[in-house]
């Protein structure tokens, strides 16, 4: 009978920690639907376009693209996000949360798509930072493209990841969705 008993203790932790998994996913989907209608907002007061698309001199960060530096463009939407530590995952240990005054890549846990487009529904805006092109890293920029294998590191959510769309949409996706996304990437079809 004994063996019973801690065997129905087990099962307990297994399923609160999988409780806790799925809540701080839920947490961050909740993070970058914020940060996507930040963006959205955005786009709306710059004809459309975002951050990365728009001159440093009309409130945008288009000259910061080139550097890698995702902070940049978490900036600009600082009025509409309002607390930086929306910019941080749950899942990431790794990442402090920072104000927008100290705020560095270091503090956030999202990347940024830097070709996304304001009505390209199947675009890539943003997602966890874990996002993999199977590659040696060669800077702070990740090009991912259809022709390349492209993945989750296990850093965040158990080699899967989140991402957010140019359309608003959320999804979390395991390797291969996320490679079926790279396939419609810009297209007008999710």
């Amino acid at each position: 009978m004994r063996n019973l008993v801690i065997a129905l203790i087990t099962k307990e932790k297994i399923t609160t920690t999988a409780a806790k998994a799925r809540a701080t996913r839920i947490q961050c989907v909740g993070h970058l639907r914020q940060v996507g209608l930040a963006f959205q907002m955005f786009a709306e007061d710059h004809h459309g376009k975002y951050p990365m698309q728009v001159s440093v001199k009309d409130g945008g960060s288009m000259e910061f693209a080139a550097g890698g530096n995702a902070f940049r463009h978490f900036q600009t939407v600082s009025n509409e996000l309002v607390l930086a530590k929306v910019l941080r995952c749950p899942a990431d240990k790794l990442r402090k949360s920072a104000d927008w005054h100290s705020l560095t890549n270091d503090n956030i846990s999202y990347f940024v798509g830097l070709d996304a487009v304001s009505g390209k529904p199947g675009y890539l805006l943003s997602g966890d930072r874990n996002i993999t092109n199977q590659t040696a890293a060669g800077g702070s920029i990740l090009y991912l493209s259809t022709n390349a294998v492209a993945g989750w590191t296990d850093e965040l959510h158990n080699t899967k990841g989140n991402i957010l769309f140019a359309d608003g949409r959320v999804e979390q996706l395991d390797d291969l969705r996320l490679q079926q996304a790279l396939l419609t990437h810009g297209s007008s079809q999710p």
